[in-house]
């Protein structure tokens, strides 16, 4: 079964006859367009879609691969919530974000894309001093403490 985030709900047609999609309720307050949330509501009252809400354990383990990864400071609170909720329910994640799709190969959970192609390899995000090469915790931001230039996210390594 199938995790959808807002941009698979916008970009797609939502084919049912793949059985049961779900969503977080995150998801459903970023859907904007009144035609599309009309569409998810009638699917939704049909049983088509379901909604999964995850606990706080899930978003907790969620949070801490993010930040082994390097990706904490990109994901959003939805992209945490989608994360969280297909890990407990061990659903593959329809998305097209690259930082969804990183935590989630961290995480062994499955990913599809919607339009982009997927990522071709996981990756370990660092922060570095642009000047000196400096490493900083992910959750950094700033300049360098030693000569001032820009920290900046960069690749690692795979992990």
């Amino acid at each position: 079964m199938k995790l959808l985030d807002t941009s698979a709900i916008i970009r797609s047609d939502l084919n049912f006859s793949e059985g049961i999609y779900f969503v977080t309720p995150r998801v459903l307050c970023e859907i904007l367009d009144e035609n599309i949330k009309l569409i998810i509501n009638s699917a939704i009252r049909k049983g088509l879609i379901k909604i999964a809400e995850p606990k706080e354990d899930s978003t907790r383990e969620v949070k801490d691969a993010a930040a082994k990864t390097g990706d904490i400071k990109t994901l959003s609170d939805t992209d945490i919530e989608i994360l969280a909720a297909a890990l407990e329910k061990n659903l593959t994640v329809v998305t097209d974000d690259y930082g969804i799709q990183n935590v989630a190969g961290k995480l062994n959970l499955n990913y599809e894309s919607m339009v982009q192609e997927g990522i071709k390899q996981k990756i370990r995000w660092v922060n570095a001093c642009e000047g000196c090469g400096k490493k900083y915790p992910a959750e950094f931001t700033g300049v360098c403490e030693i000569c001032g230039s820009r920290v900046i996210r960069r690749s690692g390594n795979k992990f």
